[in-house]
C-alpha cells in the first residue's frame, strides 16, 4: 500500500490544504458563525446529502478530492460543500423540535437529538434518516442558490457531477436525482414550485414508512415557503 501511495501520490492541486485559506475567508464572508474546517484522511468526495448531521461548528472535508476531476472542480467542491454544511446551521436544520411532530408532543428533544429520535421511530431508520437528510439537502441548496446567486451554477454543476458517480439503479440515486430535477430550476422564478413538488413526493415515502409520520414541520414549512428563510429566521 505504501508503494502504491508513492507511485500515485494525490494531486496537490486537489488537496484541502491548498484551498483551506480561501474556504475559510469565503465562509467568514457568507455566515455570521465562526466555522472551522478540518480534513478527513482517506475519504472520497461525496454529496452533502451523505454527510451526517453534526451540530458543531467544525466542518470536516476530504483531505483530497483527486477523483473529482479538474483543480477548478476540486476548489468548487470544497467551497460548495463547506457552504452547504454551514447552511444547515444558518437555515435552521438544528432548530428542529421533536414536540412539533404529531405523536411526539410529550418529547423535549431538540436539534440533533430530536432528529435522531424522530428517524429512530420508523421501521427503517436508515431509510428515514436518508430521506430526512435528502429533504434538508434540497432545502439548503435552494436557499444557498437563492441568497448567493453566484453559488447556484456551482452547486448544480457539482451535484450533477457527483450524482453521476452513483449507482443508477439504487433507490437513493433515484431520490437524489428527483430532488436535483426539482431544485435546479431558476431560483428567481419557478424554484418554489419545484421544491413544493419534491417535498410532496418525499411525503409519500414518509407515509409509507410510518403510520403517522410526515416530513418534520421545519422541512414542510421551509420547503413550502423557502423565502422566509432568507433572513436566517427559525423554521
Amino acid at each position: 500500500m505504501a508503494l502504491m501511495a508513492t507511485e500515485n501520490p494525490p494531486d496537490p492541486s486537489h488537496a484541502l490544504h491548498t484551498v483551506k485559506g480561501v474556504v475559510t475567508k469565503f465562509m467568514r464572508m457568507l455566515f455570521p458563525l465562526e466555522f472551522r474546517t478540518d480534513s478527513l484522511p482517506g475519504s472520497a468526495p461525496i454529496m452533502p446529502f451523505h454527510y451526517p448531521l453534526l451540530a458543531g461548528e467544525m466542518i470536516y472535508l476530504p483531505e483530497s478530492v483527486s477523483a473529482i476531476g479538474s483543480a477548478e472542480m476540486a476548489r468548487d467542491y470544497y467551497i460548495v460543500t463547506a457552504a452547504h454544511l454551514a447552511g444547515r446551521h444558518e437555515f435552521g436544520t438544528f432548530q428542529f423540535q421533536l414536540a412539533d411532530v404529531p405523536g411526539f408532543e410529550d418529547r423535549a428533544e431538540k436539534g440533533v437529538e430530536a432528529i435522531d429520535g424522530y428517524v429512530s421511530s420508523f421501521d427503517d431508520p436508515d431509510l428515514a434518516g436518508a430521506l430526512f437528510r435528502l429533504c434538508e439537502s434540497a432545502r439548503v441548496d435552494s436557499e444557498l442558490s437563492r441568497r448567493y446567486r453566484g453559488l447556484a451554477p456551482r452547486i448544480h454543476r457539482m451535484n450533477d457531477a457527483l450524482a453521476g458517480t452513483l449507482r443508477p439503479d439504487a433507490l437513493s440515486t433515484i431520490l437524489i436525482k428527483a430532488s436535483l430535477e426539482q431544485t435546479s430550476l431558476d431560483p428567481a422564478s419557478t424554484q418554489d414550485a419545484g421544491i413544493d413538488a419534491f417535498i410532496r413526493r418525499a411525503a409519500e415515502f414518509f407515509d409509507f414508512l410510518h403510520p403517522f409520520a410526515r416530513p418534520a414541520p421545519p422541512l414542510r414549512k421551509a420547503l413550502s415557503r423557502p423565502a422566509r428563510l432568507t433572513d436566517g429566521s427559525r423554521v
